[in-house]
């Protein structure tokens, strides 16, 4: 069974970004950079979510994608009303998945 069968759903990626506001200030806001995404995300194991406290990062879920994306830490997934964090991301192409970002639950 391929990564691809399993992804049950589509998010949008978003990353923060700062405009000018017309007070002359500046206003910050997410943009889309990935819509409708194919992806599946599952609940980060307690093995897992140890291993990131070891590194002083929180995780909660992990998003398995088939599509090979680029992510900064800090930028969001927003699947319906749900919204996640990225935390980390690795390329795992030598286990069958093509990319994985850990993720921290924001709702």
């Amino acid at each position: 069974m391929s990564l691809a069968s399993l992804c049950n759903m589509t998010v949008d990626i978003e990353r923060k970004t700062t405009t000018a506001s017309e007070s002359g200030g500046h206003v910050e806001a997410f943009a889309v950079v990935y819509d409708d995404l194919a992806a599946t995300i599952q609940p980060a194991s307690g093995r897992l979510m140890a291993e990131f406290e070891r590194r002083s990062m929180q995780i909660s879920h992990i998003m398995y994608t088939p599509t090979s994306i680029s992510l900064l830490a800090g930028d969001r997934v927003v699947h319906g009303s749900s919204k996640y964090i990225v935390t980390w991301f690795a390329d795992q192409a030598a286990k069958g998945r093509v990319f994985a970002a850990y993720l921290l639950k924001k709702d």
